[in-house]
């Protein structure tokens, strides 16, 4: 699969231990039908480390190098020992082989920035971003996107509620086949 080969996701919803009257699930159901709802992205886009990924995309689309490089190798909390010491050794020193030397092999995104930052000097902050796979350049820039989305979504049911389209709103008005 690549990027966009997908028409959107299908899935079934299963309740279990239901604590409520089947009458009273039903009629939340027949709501949820009647109302729809609002498509949110969910928190996987948005990463599970102390730095959001969003936060990076953010940075990389202002042309914020510098902070999207900070973001992408700072030390943060909860990770294991030896990938905390390898962030640290960057923050500490910004010494290119010393992080090479202390960063794991299997942290290939950083390691791909160090390896950019040794063959173009420890400022050249977008060229060690470059030097990033672009699926995960892009994966960043997405999660961006997709908070901004989540952002304008709320705002949206904050202003005109649920229960009614309103201009710009995307509506199926009858089932699609495939």
């Amino acid at each position: 699969l690549k990027l966009g080969d997908l028409r959107g996701n299908r899935f079934e919803i299963v309740l279990r231990d239901v604590q409520e009257e089947e009458e009273k699930v039903a009629e939340a159901c027949d709501e949820l039908k009647r109302l729809g709802f609002i498509n949110y992205y969910g928190l996987q886009r948005f990463g599970s480390s102390a730095v959001p990924t969003h936060a990076i995309g953010r940075a990389m689309l202002r042309g914020e190098w510098d902070k999207a490089a900070d973001l992408i190798l700072m030390p943060r909390e909860g990770e294991k020992e030896e990938t905390k010491q390898a962030r640290e050794v960057w923050a500490e020193k910004k010494d290119v082989h010393a992080a090479l030397r202390a960063f794991p092999r299997w942290m290939h995104s950083e390691r791909a920035m160090l390896e950019g930052y040794k063959r173009q000097g420890k400022n050249a902050h977008s060229n060690a971003i470059a030097s990033i796979p672009r699926n995960v350049r892009l994966m960043y820039v997405h999660a961006y996107q997709s908070y901004v989305w989540n952002r304008m979504a709320s705002e949206r049911v904050r202003l005109h509620g649920l229960d009614k389209a309103v201009a710009g709103d995307l509506v199926l008005v009858e089932d699609v086949e495939d």
